[in-house]
């Protein structure tokens, strides 16, 4: 729609006649309206791209953080498997090293007392020449030491046979222990002192009285003897058939 206005002129001249355009008001709040749904998708487009953009990437990065969490508690559990298995491993090694450093210290101390036993027996042999028609025998270190338990006694000796013929000593032990007793001298014999205690202690103490080696032979022995006795020597003898091969005696 168009409207004619008169315009005034200046003084003494002619009026003069402008158009303008008539819009309805409908019309204009239809254009603000096109105008403010424009620009608001404008800025919603923008924010997407602005914003949306980085929601996506934050997503991606917490998903990622935890995807590497999971990878890292399972790294953490397979080294504490694997640090399980190392440390009962090195303490298995350990175990062995002890037993073998112990098992060669062993060795090492069996080798040593055979080299000495070989010595003195060579040594031995040299100061006991076999006579003829019977073996040589020789007591050597012959001790004796009172045990903790009351008239208990441990006797400890080497036995050395000096016998070129190499023939097997076969013979017995005997212990002459002698003392007092109520104020009298006595003497007993081991083993037959056994006898007094019982059958089976007689029988265990002539079994470990009898004799059977070759070259030598350590004799270890634990006797006991009255509680009542006061005893002041003990004799270690070797018999052979009844005769005495060999005898040491210690003195308290």
């Amino acid at each position: 729609m168009f409207s004619l206005k008169r315009k005034r002129s200046k003084p003494g001249g002619a009026p003069k006649l402008t158009i303008q355009r008539h819009v309805p008001l409908w019309l204009r709040a239809l254009g603000w309206t096109v105008a403010v749904l424009i620009g608001g998708g404008g800025a919603i487009l923008i924010w997407q791209q602005t914003f949306g953009k980085g929601m996506a990437q934050r997503e991606a990065l917490v998903l990622e953080s935890t995807q590497l969490r999971e990878r890292l508690a399972s790294v953490e559990q397979e080294r504490v498997r694997l640090q399980a298995l190392a440390d009962s491993a090195e303490s298995k090694l350990k175990v062995e090293r002890t037993t073998q450093q112990d098992l060669a210290a062993q060795l090492r101390n069996v080798e040593a007392d055979n080299a000495k036993l070989k010595t003195e027996l060579a040594y031995l042999e040299s100061l006991l020449p076999a006579s003829a028609g019977a073996t040589s025998m020789a007591i050597r270190r012959f001790q004796v030491e009172k045990d903790k338990v009351p008239n208990q006694w441990l006797l400890k000796a080497l036995l050395v046979q000096a016998d070129k013929t190499e023939k097997d000593f076969n013979g017995t032990l005997q212990v002459v222990v002698s003392g007092t007793q109520a104020g009298k001298p006595v003497t007993f014999t081991w083993p037959e002192m056994t006898k007094e205690v019982g059958k089976e202690e007689s029988k265990a103490a002539l079994s470990k009285a009898k004799l059977s080696f070759k070259r030598t032979q350590r004799v270890e022995e634990n006797i006991s003897t009255p509680a009542e006795m006061q005893v002041k020597s003990m004799q270690l003898r070797v018999l052979e058939q009844g005769s005495v091969r060999a005898q040491q005696s210690v003195t308290f």
